[in-house]
C-alpha cells in the first residue's frame, strides 16, 4: 500500500517539476521583452526628443519669415501708397520664393507630427505591453512559488512515504522471519507430538488406575500437605535406569516399593494416627532414621564380585534404580544387596558356584539374594521362586505408567504451545 502510494506521488512531483521549470522559462523570457521594451522605450524618448527639437526649429524658421515679410509689407506701406508694377511683380516672387521655402519645413513639420503621434501611439502600446509583461511575470512568479512549495510538500511526502515503507519492508522482513521461525517450531512440535502419540499407543495408553490406586494417592497427598516429613511412595520417588530391570527390581524391593518415606518413626506414627482417625486406610511407613541397610563394605565386596564377570551378566540392584540421595537409604533397605542376573542359570552361578567356591561357609555374609530379569528368585536361604504373578507385573508396570503420565504432560505442554502459534 505504501508502495502505492510512492507511486501515485512521483507523476505529481515529476509534473510539477516540469511546471516549475517551464514557468522559470517564461519568466526569463519576460524579462527579457521588458529589458526590450524598457530599451525601445528609451529609443523612441529620444526620437522624440529629435523630432521636438526639429520641429521648434521649423517653427522658429517659419515666424522669422513671416516677421521679415510683415517687415518688408510695412516698410512698402509707408514708403508710398501703392507699389508700382515692378514692384508687385518682384513681391509676388518673393511671396512665392517664400511660400516655397516654407513648404518643406512645413512638410517636414507634418511627418514629424505623424512620427510623433505614431511614437506616443506606439510608446503607449509598449507601456500597456510592459504593464502586461509586469503582471505576467508576478503571475509566473507566485506561480512559481506555489509550485515550489507544492514540489516541498511533495518531496517531503515522498520521504516521509520512503521512510514509512523502509519501516514496513523491515516489520514485513521480521513478520516473515517470526512466521519461518514459528512454522520451524510447529514442525518440531508437530514432530514431537507424532512420536509421544506413537508411544502412548504402543504403551496401550488407555489404562486407567483403579479406585484403590486413586484412593491412596489422594491418601498420601493428604499426609504431605498435614505432615512435612512425608516424601511419597517409594516407587514414585525411584525408577530402573533401564526399562528391562522393571520387572527385576520390582520383585526385588517387594510391597516395600509400596510403603511411604517419611523422615522419622515420629512422623511415622503420626501418618498412622492420621490414617486411622480419618479411616483412609493402611499403609507401610519407612522411617529415614530407623532403617537398618547392608554395610558399605558387604556391598563393595558384591560389586566387586559382579564387575569380575566379562559378559556382565550381574549387577547390584541398588546401582539399576535412579533416585535422590535422600531417599538412597530407602532404596537400598527395600533391595538390599539383591543382585539382578540375566537368566536363572547366572542366578544359580552366582548363588551356588561362588559359594562353594569360597568354601561353602554357612555366615550369613556368604549368602547372595539374586533376581532374574524375568522376575525368577534365588533367597539367601537357597529357596527358588519362579513365574510372575498379574501382580507383579502391574506393580512392574507402574514405572511405565510414570513415564506415560510424564508422556502426557509432555503432550499437553505441546498441544498448549502449538495453539499459541496458531
Amino acid at each position: 500500500k505504501i508502495a502505492s502510494e510512492v507511486d501515485k506521488l512521483q507523476p505529481s512531483a515529476i509534473k510539477s517539476t516540469e511546471e516549475i521549470k517551464k514557468l522559470k522559462k517564461q519568466v526569463a523570457a519576460d524579462e527579457k521583452a521588458v529589458t526590450k521594451v524598457k530599451n525601445q522605450a528609451a529609443t523612441h524618448g529620444k526620437t522624440l526628443e529629435d523630432l521636438e527639437t526639429e520641429i521648434e526649429d521649423y517653427t522658429e524658421t517659419e515666424q522669422q519669415l513671416q516677421e521679415e515679410y510683415e517687415e518688408a509689407k510695412q516698410q512698402a506701406g509707408e514708403g508710398t501708397a501703392s507699389l508700382t508694377e515692378e514692384q508687385e511683380t518682384e513681391y509676388e516672387k518673393v511671396k512665392e520664393a517664400a511660400a516655397v521655402a516654407a513648404a518643406k519645413p512645413r512638410q517636414a513639420l507634418n511627418r514629424a507630427n505623424r512620427t510623433l503621434e505614431s511614437a506616443r501611439a506606439k510608446a503607449a502600446s509598449l507601456s500597456a505591453e510592459l504593464d502586461e509583461v509586469k503582471t505576467r511575470k508576478e503571475e509566473a512568479a507566485e506561480k512559481v512559488t506555489e509550485l515550489s512549495d507544492r514540489e516541498a510538500k511533495l518531496t517531503q511526502n515522498m520521504a516521509k512515504t520512503k521512510t514509512d515503507l523502509q519501516g514496513a519492508e523491515k516489520e514485513l522482513q521480521e513478520v516473515q522471519k517470526s512466521s519461518q521461525e514459528a512454522q520451524v517450531s510447529k514442525e518440531k512440535i508437530d514432530a514431537e507430538l507424532e512420536q509421544i502419540n506413537k508411544n502412548l499407543r504402543e504403551a496401550k495408553d488407555s489404562r486407567r488406575k483403579g479406585k484403590d490406586e486413586e484412593r491412596l494417592q489422594q491418601a498420601i497427598a493428604s499426609l504431605k500437605r498435614h505432615f512435612p516429613g512425608v516424601q511419597g511412595r517409594l516407587v514414585d520417588l525411584c525408577r530402573p535406569t533401564q526399562r528391562r530391570f522393571n520387572l527385576s527390581v520390582t520383585v526385588a524391593a517387594g510391597k516395600d516399593m509400596d510403603a511411604i518415606v517419611v523422615d522419622t518413626k515420629t512422623t511415622g506414627f503420626e501418618c498412622i494416627r492420621y490414617l486411622r482417625e480419618h479411616r483412609i486406610g493402611t499403609a507401610t511407613f519407612l522411617p529415614m532414621d530407623t532403617l537398618k541397610v547392608p554395610t558399605p563394605a558387604s556391598t563393595d565386596r558384591l560389586r566387586a564380585m559382579c564387575e569380575q564377570d566379562g559378559n556382565s551378566r550381574f549387577r547390584l540392584a541398588v546401582d539399576v534404580i535412579a533416585c535422590d540421595d535422600s531417599v538412597r537409604k530407602a532404596v537400598q533397605y527395600a533391595v538390599g544387596n539383591a543382585v539382578v542376573c540375566d537368566d536363572l542359570d547366572s542366578a544359580r552361578e552366582i548363588c551356588f558356584t561362588s559359594r562353594n567356591r569360597r568354601g561353602g561357609g554357612g555366615g550369613d555374609q556368604a549368602r547372595i539374594k539374586a533376581v532374574t530379569l524375568g522376575g525368577a528368585v534365588i533367597s539367601k536361604a537357597g529357596t527358588m521362586t519362579g513365574g510372575v504373578t498379574k501382580d507383579d507385573t502391574s506393580r512392574a508396570g507402574r514405572w511405565d505408567d510414570q513415564a506415560m503420565q510424564k508422556l502426557r504432560e509432555r503432550k499437553e505442554e505441546l498441544e498448549a504451545e502449538r495453539a499459541e502459534l496458531d
